[in-house]
């Protein structure tokens, strides 16, 4: 049997048997390099562990449990925000010493837990300590040869960047649509996204439409 199980703030894991979820024609889906190899490089192998960062999505988990894999959701943004101290004034000061409790908390896992991790756009909307911070976090709980699938929007120059609901829709397709907007003082490059994962032993490039990367970081 498969299943998968989704994690929220104040709740404990909870198992869950995913049912056929309405895809709609898969309307609003879109060609994705980067997905095909993520899910290229775990194809060899069966009943894998993965880890979605971008919290539940009935449209992911349908198509990952029918590949005999396991799923495990995390809604990071969602619980980081619930975290934040009363009188805090915004996601643009960044997260501080609370911010980093919590991301460590939600992401406490053991050792080499997973084979592959969908980050989907998450880190990008983290203040640049946080999102070190996470990344070093995922470089642990990541089994080696693992992948880590990852969307960042370029040349943002201080502006506010989409925050995206990304789902799964087949191997070569993901759904990305924008729910938010959020500002973030960090630039994204090439060459700054290879500096951000020194303990991964590769990360690759995917230009997309609308200045968005597709990164895969291999483990």
């Amino acid at each position: 049997m498969t299943w998968w199980r989704a994690r929220q703030a104040k709740d404990s894991q909870t198992q869950l048997r995913p049912h056929r979820p309405d895809t709609g024609g898969n309307k609003g889906s879109q060609e994705s390099h980067a997905i095909r190899n993520f899910f290229g490089h775990l194809s060899r192998f069966p009943g894998l562990q993965i880890l979605d960062l971008g919290g539940l999505s009935e449209k992911t988990a349908w198509y990952v449990s029918g590949l005999g894999h396991r799923i495990t959701f995390i809604s990071l943004l969602k619980i980081i925000d619930q975290a934040r101290p009363d009188g805090d004034p915004g996601p643009e000061t960044g997260t501080g010493q609370w911010g980093r409790r919590a991301i460590q908390t939600e992401l406490q896992f053991p050792a080499n837990s997973f084979h592959a991790v969908l980050a989907w756009d998450v880190l990008q909307h983290l203040d640049e300590i946080s999102m070190q911070f996470t990344i070093s976090q995922l470089a642990h709980i990541l089994r080696p040869g693992g992948v880590v699938f990852c969307l960042f929007h370029a040349g943002s120059n201080g502006r506010p960047v989409p925050v995206c609901k990304c789902s799964v829709v087949s191997e070569t397709e993901i759904s990305v649509t924008e729910v938010d907007r959020r500002p973030t003082a960090l630039e994204f490059s090439a060459r700054e996204l290879e500096r951000l994962f020194p303990e991964f032993r590769a990360v690759n490039f995917y230009l997309k439409r609308n200045a968005r990367l597709e990164v895969l970081v291999m483990g």
